[in-house]
């Protein structure tokens, strides 16, 4: 379960409520999401990731963290020039 809800967690563009994740996993309970989403959040924490899940808008989103801002930035900056297709953010998603 913690991985699907990671793997749609980076998929998504904007923070994402459990409402809508059961809009399409119609079997998943609100309780056993909150327990993973937490789980995850703890585990990314606990394994220093460069990244964090934040509660923002009545939903989840993963962030980035303050830290790696400047590096963020300049590939922002670069990708500008060039842009990628859904598949390959999809693959760095994974990859990440």
């Amino acid at each position: 379960m913690k991985r699907i809800l990671e793997g749609l967690l980076f998929a998504a563009d904007e923070p994402l409520s459990i409402t809508q994740i059961r809009r399409f996993w119609k079997d998943l309970q609100p309780k056993e999401a909150s327990h993973a989403l937490r789980e995850l959040a703890e585990e990314y924490e606990r394994e220093e990731r460069s990244f964090h899940l934040v509660e923002i808008e009545n939903g989840f989103q993963l962030l980035t963290k303050r830290e790696y801002y400047p590096w963020v930035g300049r590939m922002r900056n670069d990708i500008k020039t060039f842009r990628l297709s859904r598949a390959a953010l999809e693959t760095l998603a994974i990859i990440a």
